[in-house]
C-alpha cells in the first residue's frame, strides 16, 4: 500500500470514529440518548486550598435527556449520597476521570452527588483522590471525563472546571474597578 492510501484510509478511520462521537452510534460502544451534557463550575474552590468541605468545591452539572425530551432518572439513586466532608465513591456505573490538569496538580474527586429525580445530577468536586486525599487547588483547567452505564444506558461527556485565583484574582474582580495609578 503506498504513502497516499495510508493517509487516505487514516483520514477515513478518523471521521468515522468523530461521526460516531457525535452522534452516539453503537458501533463505538456509547448510546446516545436526545441530549446529555456536563458543565463545571469553579463554586467555591479557592487556589491553594486543600480543604474537603462544601465551601471549597468545584461543581459538575449534568443532564441527561431521551429522545422525547424527558429526564433520564434511572442514572442513581435519587436525593443526596455524601455530606460533602470527604471524598466519595461514585453511585454505581459512574466513573469520573480526570485527563487535564496542570504540573502539580491532582486530579478530581468527588465529595457529594445529588439527583434531582428529572434527569439533572450535580457532583461536587475537590482536588484531590480516593487514595491520597485532598491536594489544593490550581489555577489551571481541570478536563474531566464523565462516563456512565447505569440504569440501561451508556454514554459519555467531557467537560472542563476553570480554577481562577492567585493574586491577580479575586471573585469581586467583576464588580469593583482598580483604582487608577497616580
Amino acid at each position: 500500500m503506498n504513502r497516499q492510501a495510508v493517509i487516505y484510509l487514516t483520514a477515513a478511520a478518523a471521521a468515522l470514529l468523530l461521526a460516531g462521537l457525535i452522534w452516539g452510534k453503537a458501533w463505538i460502544g456509547w448510546s446516545a440518548p436526545g441530549a446529555m451534557v456536563s458543565v463545571g463550575s469553579q463554586a467555591n474552590a479557592e487556589v491553594g486550598d486543600a480543604t474537603i468541605d462544601d465551601y471549597n468545591d468545584a461543581a459538575i452539572h449534568f443532564i441527561a435527556l431521551d429522545g422525547d425530551g424527558a429526564g433520564i432518572t434511572t442514572l442513581a439513586p435519587a436525593g443526596h449520597t455524601g455530606d460533602g466532608m470527604s471524598i466519595i465513591p461514585l453511585p454505581p456505573g459512574w466513573t469520573l476521570e480526570t485527563s487535564q490538569v496542570g504540573m502539580g496538580g491532582c486530579g478530581l474527586a468527588a465529595t457529594h452527588f445529588y439527583s434531582a429525580e428529572n434527569g439533572r445530577y450535580r457532583i461536587s468536586v475537590v482536588s484531590g483522590s480516593e487514595t491520597h486525599g485532598a491536594c489544593p487547588w490550581r489555577a489551571d483547567d481541570y478536563v474531566y471525563h464523565l462516563a456512565i452505564n447505569a440504569g440501561g444506558f451508556q454514554g459519555a461527556t467531557i467537560g472542563k472546571i476553570t480554577i481562577k485565583g492567585g493574586a491577580a484574582w479575586s471573585p469581586d474582580a467583576a464588580s469593583e474597578p482598580e483604582a487608577p495609578t497616580p
